[in-house]
């Protein structure tokens, strides 16, 4: 390929920081025609003021340049604890709480050039000290990033912009779908009162409280799922205040039924994190408070609602597009990095399997 670019590194959060560099990253964000919005250096500074204190990483932003063309792409190099053989991997800021990782990209670059990045940026990251790499959550990828690039999973959407009204929407789904949506509703309004509540800035204190109950029975839904503690709360006191959070609760009778968390850019709705009262499951309450949110969408002008990672099966109930994803993934063949990313790609989860059988048992 005849695309060269000119790599360079940012290696330290002071250089991070840096308030002409930030400016630079949010007026490239704005001005970016394929920016996600994990793409924002508010999303990015959440996740990395929540993991810094915690863990072991350092700053390896990638930033990339050619005659017209800017490529932006926020990476770490996170050295793990004992528990993981002190496994040292590169992986993108928001790494296993953000499902999107593509690069921001600025300027007029073209399918061929991007290709190109990916390549080289391949070849710059094999000059640091690392055991793996795992930059996931790519979809800006063509057939010919496919040498180096993993399939990984799809997520599922709707493209919303033609819909006029929540009816629009409505319309594209199985009779099925829609008959039990409007025979539940129907029930429940017969006997009980259905408000959908979405929070601002404003109402931060109400939210917080909203917030603890829906990662209560998140977790009552997946309890192995880990969250990092002051992670969420971070996404919502931040979030909120930049508009780029969405939270709303569906109250059934003045309780707590339903809660759902998700981004928003102005173009396209995120969804992140749903939860449905233990006490009402049966309702059928997650579904309705899903109609609700895309129908804000759609009165808000919004293109697109994202669905994100998650292979539950409901999903095809309601989204009728899907996106692959793909993955960077690449292992040092040394002695010493073959045993570390062996333990903790194999021998850890098996024996957190058998710790958990065990644990079972005894109780």
């Amino acid at each position: 390929m005849n695309t060269v670019w000119t790599f360079r590194f940012l290696g330290s959060w002071e250089d991070v920081e840096n308030p002409a560099f930030l400016e630079q990253w949010h007026n490239a964000y704005t001005s970016a025609a394929s920016a996600c919005i994990f793409n924002h250096p508010v999303l990015s500074g959440i996740w990395t003021d929540t993991y810094r204190p915690k863990n072991n990483i350092a700053p390896l932003f990638c930033i990339a340049e050619k005659t017209n063309g800017r490529i932006l792409m926020p990476l770490v190099i996170w050295k793990r604890n004992i528990k993981n053989l002190f496994q040292k991997v590169i992986v993108p800021v928001g790494f296993a709480d953000y499902d999107y990782h593509n690069p921001l990209v600025t300027g007029d670059v073209t399918q061929e050039e991007l290709v190109a990045f990916h390549q080289e940026l391949y070849r710059h990251l094999n000059k640091f000290k690392f055991d793996a790499i795992y930059i996931n959550g790519l979809s800006l990828v063509s057939d010919q990033d496919l040498s180096i690039c993993l399939p990984e999973e799809t997520c599922r959407y709707i493209t919303i912009k033609d819909f006029r009204s929540v009816d629009d929407y409505l319309a594209t789904l199985s009779r099925k779908t829609v008959h039990e949506l409007r025979r539940r509703k129907k029930r429940i309004l017969e006997q009980h009162t259905l408000d959908y509540v979405v929070f601002s800035r404003d109402d931060l204190k109400e939210a917080r409280e909203e917030l603890e109950q829906l990662l209560h029975h998140n977790a009552l839904r997946w309890p192995k799922a880990y969250k990092a503690p002051g992670f969420h709360e971070k996404l919502l006191e931040r979030g909120l205040e930049a508009g780029l959070l969405h939270f709303s609760v569906l109250k059934l009778d003045n309780a707590s039924a339903s809660w759902r968390m998700g981004f928003i850019d102005g173009k396209t709705f995120y969804s992140y994190i749903p939860a449905v009262n233990y006490s009402y499951r049966q309702l059928g309450l997650g579904n309705i408070h899903l109609v609700n949110c895309i129908e804000w969408a759609i009165q808000n002008r919004f293109s697109v609602y994202d669905s994100m990672r998650g292979s539950e099966t409901y999903k095809n109930d309601w989204y009728s597009e899907s996106l692959s994803l793909y993955e960077i993934r690449c292992k040092k063949m040394t002695p010493m990095s073959t045993t570390r990313n062996v333990f903790s790609e194999t021998v850890k989860p098996v024996l957190l399997f058998f710790i958990d059988n065990v644990m079972s048992m005894l109780q």
